[in-house]
């Protein structure tokens, strides 16, 4: 070839091109990577929902063996339009009401007088249990509560829904259903005097 003459365009394309054994062999090894990394995905969905209802079992008997520890009603409180939850606990009634500072010291006459303030609550409220407990935590986007059905209220799929705890261990029945936006449902099911919470994937 003669100095600064240009190579045959026909030659030189097929050098620079891809065989269409190289294309379909990238197009094979994209399948491949594609195939092992979106099941992998929809795998890892699946189990922050399931982390989300265990977590929630666990909360339950956090809260049942609280109440029997010390004989006071507790109950688990849910905001469905918020995804969260908190513990609520009783106080004991005697507890409602304060006793003057004149119980300690006798006036005059040498008689102690005892005065009664009025009650700090209303016998019967529930107030959030002190500690991280008491406090909301939201569930784990994107899992939300799609519903909780009680005995007391039916099924329940927006506001604020209480399950509770007696004295005794026995509970609210309750069915609550968690799911995500890719159809990963979990069902919870709290039984009146089982002190076990199952979790079955629907």
């Amino acid at each position: 070839m003669r100095r600064g003459a240009l190579p045959r365009s026909g030659a030189g394309a097929a050098e620079r091109a891809f065989t269409l054994i190289e294309l379909l062999a990238v197009l094979l090894i994209m399948a491949l990577v594609a195939g092992l990394t979106l099941p992998n995905l929809s795998l890892g969905a699946e189990r922050v929902v399931l982390g989300e209802a265990q977590e929630l079992a666990s909360i339950f008997a956090f809260a049942r063996q609280r109440a029997v520890a010390t004989a006071v009603p507790h109950r688990v409180v849910f905001d469905l339009d918020e995804a969260a939850y908190w513990v609520e606990v009783q106080p004991d009634e005697p507890a409602l009401f304060g006793l003057g500072a004149s119980l300690a010291t006798p006036d005059r006459g040498g008689q102690r007088k005892v005065q009664l303030s009025a009650p700090a609550r209303a016998p019967g409220m529930f107030q959030p249990l002190l500690g991280p407990y008491g406090r909301p935590h939201g569930l784990r986007e994107p899992v939300f509560i799609d519903s909780i059905e009680t005995l007391a209220a039916g099924a329940i799929r927006s506001g604020q829904v209480a399950v509770g705890f007696e004295g005794d261990g026995t509970a609210d029945p309750a069915v609550l259903v968690l799911a995500d936006p890719d159809s990963n449902v979990y069902v919870l099911r709290l039984a009146r005097l089982a002190d076990e919470v199952r979790i079955a994937r629907e």
